[in-house]
């Protein structure tokens, strides 16, 4: 199978639109753009680097922000606008999701919400400011414990539903009991059930 070059496969102007839209990190906070490609731009200043990526599989759009002292690898990670829109108290407020865009009008759209946000939220992070590097780093961890903690309670609830079905019910108390106050009103009378079933 022979594929198309991403030139051919992107021809919605998204360099050209990010430059455009991003043109406030040189002007207002000393950036210049060191990479451009059809999927992939790059700023730098002496304390921050952002670089704002379109998948070419998913077509998404995304932007990370992180400091000047990381490798200009594309696979160091700078923190994402959601985290940034977070510690700001706006992320329910903005709306923000994720972006696709796989027509060049809601590139262009798209890279401009982007932009103003970006603008709007993530002034401390595009200086460098070590609390705000601190705060995302704390938020990035807080959503990591969270992301695990699901994971370990879905996997428990799973166990337990099978349990249940082949009415295992040591096993159940044992399941139920190790998931403390995570249990759900359901799981709760479950719990209380199979206790008076023993």
């Amino acid at each position: 199978m022979t594929y198309e070059p991403i030139s051919t496969r992107f021809p919605f102007g998204f360099s050209e639109e990010v430059e455009a839209a991003f043109e406030f990190l040189i002007g207002g906070y000393g950036f210049s753009c060191v990479k451009s490609d059809p999927t992939f731009v790059r700023f730098e200043s002496s304390s921050a680097f952002v670089n704002v990526s379109y998948d070419h599989i998913s077509y998404e759009l995304d932007i990370e922000i992180g400091s000047a002292t990381q490798p200009p690898d594309r696979a160091v990670q700078g923190f994402g606008l959601s985290e940034i829109l977070e510690l700001a108290g706006v992320l329910e407020e903005t709306g923000y999701t994720f972006f696709q865009a796989s027509t060049k009008e809601r590139v262009k759209r798209l890279v401009a919400r982007l932009a103003a946000l970006t603008r709007d939220y993530a002034g401390p992070a595009l200086v460098g400011d070590t609390s705000t590097v601190e705060a995302l780093a704390a938020i990035r961890t807080a959503r990591s414990s969270r992301y695990m903690k699901e994971m370990r309670l879905s996997q428990i609830r799973e166990a337990a539903d099978i349990a249940w079905r082949a009415k295992d019910y040591l096993k159940v108390i044992e399941l139920y009991e190790g998931m403390g106050a995570d249990l759900s009103d359901l799981e709760a009378k479950k719990l209380q059930y199979v206790r008076s079933h023993i």
